[in-house]
């Protein structure tokens, strides 16, 4: 069945439908001549406020998808207060050791008179300081169970980053 061009004195065939207003749920079927005059002609804002303007150009900008507000990034504060034994946040969020008390770690962290957590820097910068304090070298060989005792706990605690 052919359709009536919906354009008024117009005998062709309506084979273009073009929306009758911005709900989009009722159509005219035009012919080809009418339908481009139709479209070149029709403002689909036409009649809306400026506020309706941008919320329409808004929900067009984002696809028209519905938004949901995102999480909120965590603050040091938060994260200090997150107990994460297994290190799922990553190893600087665990407040307390998680070291046994008297392990080889616990006393290479006293040996460093550092806290966990540390840094690589950190452990890095700390073992270069005690390095110049107590190398061999540098003290006439007096210091020797010091430096090793310094290397080793390096060494310790490398392992645990």
């Amino acid at each position: 069945m052919k359709r009536k061009c919906d354009h008024p004195n117009c005998e062709k065939t309506g084979e273009y439908k073009a929306p009758k207003d911005r709900s989009l749920k009722e159509y005219y079927w035009f012919c080809l001549n009418h339908v481009r005059e139709y479209n070149k002609n029709w403002n689909f804002y036409a009649g809306m406020s400026d506020a309706e303007f941008q919320k329409e150009e808004e929900a067009e900008r984002l696809g028209k998808r519905p938004i949901w507000q995102h999480a909120r990034r965590l603050t040091p504060e938060d994260i200090q207060n997150i107990d994460d034994p297994i290190a799922l946040l990553g190893r600087h969020v665990i407040k307390k050791t998680p070291f046994k008390a008297g392990s080889n770690e616990e006393k290479a962290l006293a040996v460093f008179e550092i806290k966990w957590p540390f840094s690589e820097k950190e452990l890095k910068s700390k073992y270069k300081e005690w390095v110049k304090r107590v190398h061999p070298d540098m003290t006439g060989g007096e210091t020797e169970e010091k430096f090793k005792e310094i290397s080793e706990a390096f060494s310790i605690l490398k392992k645990t980053l």
